[in-house]
């Protein structure tokens, strides 16, 4: 299950914004908003949001990378 939560404010605390992410990976922002809401699965975008906010996969996401 995915941590929105926890996700979204640690987004705002660091001034991350979906749409920084998206243009740093070359994807919609429509497809990051859908990772980050549970909605769509990507492992590259997952593990870059994890790293991007310094917070383990498995806390993020509710399963271990790989």
């Amino acid at each position: 299950m995915t941590n929105i939560r926890i996700i979204k404010s640690e987004m705002a605390l660091k001034g991350i914004t979906q749409t920084d992410i998206a243009k740093s990976l070359g994807v919609d922002k429509s497809t990051v908003s859908g990772v980050i809401n549970g909605l769509r699965s990507s492992q590259r975008i997952q593990e870059y949001i994890a790293k991007l906010l310094k917070i383990d996969f498995e806390t993020l996401w509710g399963r271990k990378t790989g």
